[in-house]
C-alpha cells in the first residue's frame, strides 16, 4: 500500500508538471523527437511504472520516441547499456549494483523497487524450507539476483549446497 500511495504522489506532480504553462521538458511543436531504447532486465509487476509509461506515450510528450527491449538478467542488461545497445535500465538496484562494482560502467539514478518483492514457488509437497533437502532450486544465473537470494535462504535455514542444488534456468525470473 505504501509503494502504491507512493506512486499516485509521483503522478500527481508528473500531471501538475504537464498542465503547467511553459513546462521547458515538454516537446517543442515540430521538434524531432530523440529515439532511446529502454531496457528492464525482468518482466514483472516491480516495472509496472514503465510499463504504464510506455502504453500511454507519455514520453512521447516529451519529444522521445522510445523503443523497449526486454533483455533477460542484470548482467546481459548492464553490458548492452556499456555498449549502447540500450540507452536507459530500468532494473532493481540489488541486481545490478554487484556488475557495476565489478566495474560495469553505469550509473545508478533511481531505484524502482524497494526491498525485495519475491516469492518462491514449489511443487505441492514441499511445505517448509527442510523440504529442499535433496530438491534443487532454479536459478537464473550463478550471481544474478535469484541466485543470490536462494543462497540467501539458504544460508539463513542451515541448508548447505550439498543438501539443496541448483538449477540454472536462463530467462527471466518471474
Amino acid at each position: 500500500m505504501k509503494n502504491l500511495s507512493g506512486v499516485g504522489v509521483i503522478l500527481f506532480f508528473l500531471a501538475l508538471a504537464a498542465s503547467a504553462r511553459g513546462n521547458p521538458y515538454l516537446a517543442k511543436p515540430g521538434e524531432i523527437p530523440a529515439t532511446v531504447r529502454v531496457a528492464a532486465c525482468a518482466i514483472t509487476g516491480g516495472f509496472i511504472h514503465l510499463y504504464t509509461a510506455l502504453d500511454y506515450s507519455l514520453f512521447d510528450k516529451y519529444g522521445m520516441k522510445v523503443e523497449f527491449v526486454s533483455i533477460r538478467g542484470s548482467g546481459v542488461a548492464l553490458a548492452a547499456l556499456a555498449a549502447d545497445e540500450i540507452q536507459f535500465l530500468y532494473c532493481a538496484a540489488d541486481a545490478t549494483i554487484p556488475g557495476m562494482a565489478a566495474g560495469s560502467d553505469a550509473k545508478l539514478i533511481g531505484a524502482p523497487l524497494v526491498g525485495l518483492p519475491w516469492v518462491m514457488l514449489a511443487r505441492k509437497d514441499i511445505k517448509r524450507v527442510e523440504d529442499l533437502k535433496g530438491k534443487s532450486i532454479a536459478v537464473t544465473r550463478p550471481g544474478d539476483l535469484t541466485f543470490r537470494l536462494a543462497r540467501a535462504m539458504q544460508r539463513r535455514d542451515k541448508l548447505h549446497a550439498e543438501h539443496v542444488g541448483e538449477r540454472q534456468m536462463p530467462g527471466s525470473p518471474l
